[in-house]
């Protein structure tokens, strides 16, 4: 770290941590036991394939019950493809790199739950 703070600097006081004594590096903060916070990322996956995980989650929809249930299903698929668009220009965009990759995917990710898949009735699935 270039601060000269390590992930334990500071000290945890009445079963407190003490946050101050986190690392910041931008949006980016190591924490006491030296994980990169915002956003957390699972080992062993890259921020590529998280931002492939939100896009699936994103256009994957049930499909719709009846022909009066697929319009409210073609404005949502329609709705949910912008959030993607939006968030592939932001992880695409010149300089732009892990971390954006993972933010973009976070935003995407909170974005959907402003278009859930519970407003149209959906077919019977076997």
């Amino acid at each position: 770290m270039t601060d000269g703070l390590t992930p334990y600097d500071g000290d945890v006081t009445g079963g407190t941590h003490d946050y101050s004594a986190m690392a910041s590096h931008g949006r980016v903060r190591a924490d006491r036991g030296g994980w990169i916070s915002d956003p957390c990322i699972p080992p062993g996956t890259t921020p590529e394939r998280e931002m492939l995980l939100a896009v699936i989650g994103a256009l994957t929809l049930p499909p719709p019950a009846t022909a009066r249930d697929e319009v409210t299903y073609l404005r949502l698929s329609r709705d949910r493809a912008g959030l993607v668009v939006d968030a592939v220009r932001a992880a695409t965009a010149p300089g732009a790199g892990g971390l954006d990759i993972l933010f973009a995917a976070a935003r995407l990710c909170d974005q959907l739950a402003d278009y859930p898949d519970d407003t149209y009735d959906h077919a019977a699935t076997s």
